[in-house]
């Protein structure tokens, strides 16, 4: 959080925080979050960040979206990234020019 609104109070355009849990979960005083949000920091709740982007530095983040699973041993709500099953009888993978069915 502290890091968030010194870069904004430094002269950055565009400060974003990315957190796996809800603001519920934040481990922060909820007057820093607002103050936060206050100053121009904008948060991306129940994302998980994947991967950086660029070449010569980075010039964006790959991110999942999470949803909240059970209490851990602390008592907060676990990050999970969900899944899902899809029924098929055959997968066709882009790049290997076969299709794999029977299972």
């Amino acid at each position: 959080m502290d890091a968030a609104r010194t870069a904004v109070r430094l002269g950055a355009k565009n400060v974003q925080v990315v957190y796996r849990r809800t603001r519920n979960e934040m481990p922060a005083n909820p007057w820093e979050i607002e103050e936060a949000e206050e100053e121009g920091v904008h948060f991306h709740y129940l994302a998980a960040p994947m991967e950086c982007k660029g070449v010569e530095g980075v010039n964006g983040l790959v991110c999942q979206q999470m949803e909240l699973g059970e209490p851990d041993e602390s008592g907060r709500r676990k990050p999970v990234r969900p899944t899902w099953p899809v029924r098929a009888h055959c997968l066709q993978h882009p790049g290997r020019g076969r299709t794999e069915a029977g299972f």
